[in-house]
């Protein structure tokens, strides 16, 4: 009988402060599975041993991803986890070469609900079909935003590396257990801190009108659609906002309000209002100095919408409105209240607080970013692609998700739904997508 290893047993069981963020991460699953994903494509294989001893050593230097969730009226926290197999760290499923059934196994696969009640909050899988590896990872959204996710799967990467060299990571990475959203405040100079205080917040009124048909009734079942925007089309978008001043984001943004406008037929002197993540590690020093955490606050970007304008019109417009909503320290007022309100509250009142008070947008949009080729390196194994996306939406919410890696953008959405609704969600990201790739054709270079 083959004897199972396990993780050698603390002398006793360790708590962790529970930051609160991620309780309000845990408050918002009624909207959301809030579960963050992320998919690793290999040319080849990777060594599954030393994967599952960088995921082991993960655990250590970041404990309290090898904990579980134990909810308190007056405290929460997270408590750790003994006598967990080591096999479980990272389970291997090995699979025919058959596209269809590969497709709908890496579905099953990823959207995967975790359980924080029983922990871990991180699961890793490997799918191995035809001599390559998919590395599917699932990490509770209570643990980081998607920023923070990244440098988790960053750290992965460089744990199975000094592995496979035979050597042990040399650097000191205690840092990244620091959670406490004071790591933003502390970095500030007085001046700066009563500025954003004093500052008149910037917030607009989302429309609840606006949303997606989603059957009131039937059988849901989580689906992640995966769309991806090659290199030219998304280069040549980059270049035109790039030479015009404007960022990515502003187009993604610009496209996601274009889209709305058409699918959704609001009227046309109708104001699209839709929320945006603010990365509030734009306030430290050195981003990288920030732990696996959850950092990340919202604000509001609203334009009236006219989608017979020239599409780089309609970026320029979201520019301008970004530009006055990041004026001064954009996100951080309404963060740094909303903390200060709720940290003094025992946490069954903080709960109900968020829940009765939390508004969650019907219709969302983030943009994650880009994936740092340079650090998501596996020694030994080719990477040809990732892409990582937030939580899994219940009706009648939705989101779209951006990242981007090796100069192409994966744009995705996770949505629970019904079998007929998943073809409606189909057809709008694919609306969204041709609105994109509609805008690269217009502006490539002819002759």
């Amino acid at each position: 009988m083959k004897q199972q290893s396990t993780i050698e047993k603390r002398k006793s069981t360790m708590h962790y402060k529970v930051e609160i963020w991620d309780e309000i991460q845990k408050a918002c699953e009624n909207f959301n599975d809030h579960n963050l994903h992320a998919v690793v494509r290999f040319a080849d294989t990777v060594d599954v041993g030393s994967l599952r001893a960088a995921v082991r050593e993960s655990f250590e230097i970041v404990p309290m991803l090898h904990s579980r969730f134990v909810a308190g009226m007056v405290r929460s926290r997270w408590e750790s986890i003994d006598g967990l197999p080591l096999d479980d760290g990272v389970e291997l499923i090995e699979t025919d070469p058959t596209d269809e059934k590969f497709d709908a196994l890496l579905e099953r696969t990823i959207t995967r609900r975790l359980d924080e009640i029983r922990g871990p909050l991180v699961a890793v899988t490997i799918l191995r079909n035809g001599g390559r590896d998919t590395l599917c990872v699932v990490c509770s959204h209570m643990v980081c935003d998607g920023a923070g996710f990244k440098r988790y799967l960053y750290l992965l990467a460089e744990l199975y590396s000094a592995i496979q060299a035979g050597k042990k990571t040399e650097r000191n990475l205690s840092f990244l257990r620091r959670r406490t959203d004071r790591q933003v405040y502390e970095q500030l100079k007085l001046k700066d801190f009563l500025s954003f205080l004093t500052k008149p917040a910037f917030r607009e009124k989302t429309n609840k009108a606006l949303k997606l048909g989603f059957e009131p009734d039937g059988i849901l079942a989580p689906h992640m659609l995966v769309r991806i925007l090659g290199g030219e089309t998304f280069g040549t978008l980059a270049s035109r906002a790039k030479t015009r001043g404007f960022t990515v984001n502003d187009v993604f943004l610009a496209a996601y309000f274009r889209v709305i406008q058409r699918e959704l037929r609001p009227a046309p002197s109708t104001r699209i209002v839709l929320p945006l993540m603010v990365d509030l590690r734009r306030y430290l020093r050195d981003r990288e100095t920030a732990g696996i955490c959850n950092l990340s606050s919202t604000l509001h970007c609203g334009i009236e919408v006219d989608v017979l304008e020239d599409f780089f019109d309609t970026v320029k417009r979201v520019h301008e409105r970004m530009g006055e909503a990041k004026g001064g320290y954009p996100g951080l007022k309404s963060f740094f209240l909303l903390s200060s309100i709720l940290r003094w509250m025992p946490s069954g009142l903080r709960r109900v607080m968020i829940r009765r008070n939390f508004n969650f947008a019907l219709l969302g949009m983030t943009n994650i970013g880009i994936i740092d080729g340079t650090r998501l390196i596996f020694s030994g194994a080719t990477v040809t692609y990732a892409y990582v996306n937030g939580s899994m939406k219940y009706p009648p919410y939705f989101q779209i998700a951006v990242s981007t890696f090796g100069g192409q953008a994966a744009v995705t959405v996770n949505q629970y739904c019904t079998e007929s609704d998943l073809a409606m969600v189909g057809r709008f990201l694919d609306a969204y997508v041709s609105e994109l790739e509609r805008a690269a054709k217009k502006t490539a270079p002819t002759g």
